[in-house]
């Protein structure tokens, strides 16, 4: 359905991370479509769904990840050859990767929203952590606690609980 789309997004992010902690510590999800480790981008996620009434009637998911990049000065990101100072066999790696995007889709069949939920939460860059954050131009603090069943951000300010749609919040930092 429609308003279950973000659980897709979540799905992909997931195996995706779930592919990377197999190589690497500290890889986190950043909100609402990149990878990240050692406060670098690693990876990203682009979803396209076609929509016919209230149903998803395909999807189409785009992957973009760092595998043996090594010029990356200049940039906030990384590698996986740049954190483990190695190369790795792309054909390999993908049969590894499309195992863990499996799992995940196997989750996202059988309806198991809660807990797809529950570890994107847990694995929110920057969950939890009183950080900055701009919105409207404005600068505030806030934790990070989740996303809602439409995917917006949902950051508590210490009075509320705000949710923020895609680019309308940023962590003040960038």
């Amino acid at each position: 359905k429609v308003v279950d789309q973000f659980y897709l997004s979540m799905a992909v992010a997931l195996g995706v991370r779930d592919y990377l902690a197999g190589r690497l510590t500290g890889s986190f999800v950043k909100w609402p479509n990149d990878l990240m480790v050692n406060d670098r981008k690693i990876g990203g996620l682009l979803i396209e769904n076609q929509i016919a009434g209230q149903l998803i009637k395909s999807s189409l998911v785009g992957i973009g990840l760092n595998i043996n990049q090594r010029d990356l000065e200049g940039l906030a990101a990384t590698s996986l050859a740049k954190v483990n100072n190695r190369n790795y066999d792309l054909q390999a790696e993908l049969g590894d990767l499309l195992q863990s995007l499996e799992a995940r889709w196997q989750q996202l069949q059988s309806k198991e929203y809660q807990t797809l939920a529950d570890h994107y939460t847990r694995l929110l860059y920057g969950h939890g952590a009183i950080h900055t954050f701009r919105a409207a131009d404005k600068l505030f603090r806030g934790t990070i606690c989740g996303v809602d069943r439409a995917g917006r951000l949902l950051i508590d300010d210490g009075e509320e609980i705000l949710c923020f749609q895609t680019k309308e919040v940023r962590f003040a930092s960038e």
